[in-house]
């Protein structure tokens, strides 16, 4: 006789192996998901974004050459 029992979970719908005598599931398989995108896509994704912040970064560099902030001046206060 067996000493572990095969049984198909009814959440999820994979196999289960408990064991006979405790009662305890010993594995429970993992259904597979689809994942929705795959690495290509991210990496494709990634490599855009990249490039976009590369992009936002040089336009804010070139706005703070042209219109640099100025320090307040430590010798005023201004919250009296």
């Amino acid at each position: 006789m067996k000493k572990d029992l095969y049984i198909k979970c009814p959440d999820c719908d994979v196999e289960m192996r408990i064991d006979r005598d405790s009662g305890e599931i010993i594995s429970h398989g993992k259904k597979d998901q689809p994942s929705g995108i795959d690495f290509g896509q991210a990496l494709a994704a990634e490599n855009n974004r990249k490039n976009e912040l590369d992009d936002l970064f040089t336009q804010a560099a070139k706005k703070a050459e042209e219109k640099p902030d100025r320090p307040d001046d430590l010798n005023n206060d201004k919250w009296t």
